[in-house]
């Protein structure tokens, strides 16, 4: 096993066996806050691409925002505080809005596997709902969000944590930003009642969901900055939708 993988498993253990209050410190004290420090300073060293599996199981939750950001407060600045977590953030925006994209990322393929377990198991008329074409159709629709939404994270993590790319955090939030309103709409719609009881994760889910849209850059603003830079480049626009990796990186 790889690293990454390793640390999947027991961030996954932990969680698994660990309630809500206790959890910032169970994570704490198994030292996945310096997962992104070298090795050199006590570290695990992942990149972008080994930190995004972790972000993901951390959104799958709807409990990783504050650890995921606490994990690149310590990378940014490992003297920093949990209240100086914002203004240490700030300094690094689209880095920021990237890990969220990637929380939320999890909390859409979460809801996804909620939502069709449902409609295979809740039966009307004799059989499962998930039966119905019209039912099938949402599932279709709601499969391909969420596969978008993967793929725009994993766009953005890429690299040295640091250097982000920032119109590919820009294009991530945006995108993830609008599969999460279909993942919500779909998943409460074929839920019916269940979906709003407190003992069911889909509505933890989709508050996180709705928080996150808005941490570090609604995807309007991002939109508004991506265009503002799109407009003073002189990368055309065809390259930077089949090569976003190269396109030019003054959106900051």
């Amino acid at each position: 096993m790889t690293i990454h993988e390793i640390l999947l498993e027991q961030l996954s253990r932990i969680l698994d066996a660990t309630d809500a209050g206790s959890l910032d410190d169970a994570i704490a004290q198994a030292g996945f806050l310096d997962v992104l420090r070298s090795e050199e300073e006590g570290g695990a060293g992942l990149s972008l691409e080994q930190f995004l599996p972790l972000v993901l199981e951390l959104g799958r939750r709807g409990a990783g925002k504050p650890i995921a950001e606490r994990m690149v407060a310590r990378y940014l600045d490992p003297a920093s505080a949990p209240e100086a977590i914002g203004a240490v953030l700030s300094t690094a925006r689209p880095l920021a809005a990237a890990v969220t994209a990637g929380l939320m990322a999890g909390a859409i393929e979460r809801l996804f596997e909620l939502t069709l377990d449902y409609v295979q198991t809740r039966k009307q008329f004799g059989r499962s709902i998930g039966q119905f074409q019209a039912v099938q159709q949402q599932m279709a629709v709601f499969a391909e969000e969420m596969v978008a939404a993967r793929m725009a994270a994993g766009i953005a993590f890429r690299g040295v944590p640091y250097r982000i790319e920032p119109r590919s955090a820009a294009i991530a939030k945006i995108r993830v930003g609008e599969a999460s309103v279909v993942a919500i709409a779909t998943a409460h719609g074929l839920h019916g009642a269940i979906g709003i009881s407190d003992e069911y994760a889909l509505g933890g889910l989709a508050r996180s969901l709705r928080l996150w849209r808005s941490a570090h850059g609604h995807d309007e603003y991002w939109a508004g900055r991506l265009g503002m830079a799109i407009i003073e480049s002189d990368v055309d626009m065809v390259s930077i939708v089949t090569d976003i990796s190269h396109a030019d990186g003054r959106l900051a």
